[in-house]
């Protein structure tokens, strides 16, 4: 039996109000359960592509490519990193974002909803986000080794620099650089960070009894920025 007013008419806004109610606490359970299918950007896809998936040539993107060419996804967005630069389509083939740069051997990182194209040996990076906004287009002081995207979009970088083997640098998610480890006596080859750029993981090859091995160190990024002479951290 429907809820009546006073003047005897059914309390439409109160169904409304609880139906809403519902949905929103379902739409909460689904967040904390699984993020990334209640994330905004993946909402947002649906009620834009909703009228286009069942379209020929839904999918279909049409660019110039190349023999060195990567790719990956973005948000339900193609991100393609060639020699030439980075550029982004939706689904529809639409060209969401194009960053013109030198890229020999291109490389793609993504978390957060954020990318990241550099080139080992290179000192150039390009990065977009999955709207398309251009977050980096610039040449960095020294030479990419590796790089990282954390799920929230922090970003931790390796480089070579004067005067040291390899330096680490974590940005946040405003792409400003928040901590910066040099190492001095080891090469770095990998490196990973944790969400809001809290804690850094380097990987270097270690002699030992004249054997090599990988060895893993963890920084916390809260410590100040500064030149360390020596190697700290927690392994």
């Amino acid at each position: 039996q429907l809820v009546r007013t006073k003047a005897g008419r059914p309390a439409w806004g109160r169904i409304l109000l609880l139906v809403l109610a519902v949905l929103l606490l379902l739409f909460l359970l689904l967040w904390l359960l699984a993020p990334g299918l209640a994330s905004p950007a993946r909402l947002v896809r649906f009620f834009r592509y909703m009228g286009l998936r069942d379209k020929e040539g839904y999918g279909v993107i049409s660019y110039d490519g190349g023999a060195g060419a990567v790719y990956a996804d973005l948000e339900g967005s193609l991100l393609v990193g060639t020699e030439n630069g980075l550029t982004l389509y939706a689904m529809d083939g639409e060209q969401k974002a194009l960053i013109q740069g030198s890229l020999p051997t291109p490389v793609l990182r993504t978390g957060g909803g954020r990318s990241l194209c550099f080139s080992p040996g290179s000192s150039y990076a390009a990065a977009v986000d999955s709207s398309g906004a251009v977050l980096l287009d610039e040449a960095f002081d020294g030479a990419f080794v590796d790089a990282n995207i954390s799920f929230d979009g922090c970003i931790a970088y390796l480089s070579t620099e004067n005067g040291y083997k390899t330096v680490a640098t974590v940005l946040n998610r405003e792409q400003k650089p928040i901590y910066r480890y040099y190492s001095r006596t080891r090469y770095l080859n990998a490196c990973a960070v944790s969400e809001d750029g809290a804690l850094l993981a380097v990987a270097s090859l270690e002699e030992q009894d004249s054997l090599f091995r990988s060895g893993v160190t963890f920084f916390r990024t809260d410590e100040e920025m500064a030149d360390r002479e020596t190697e700290q951290g927690s392994s």
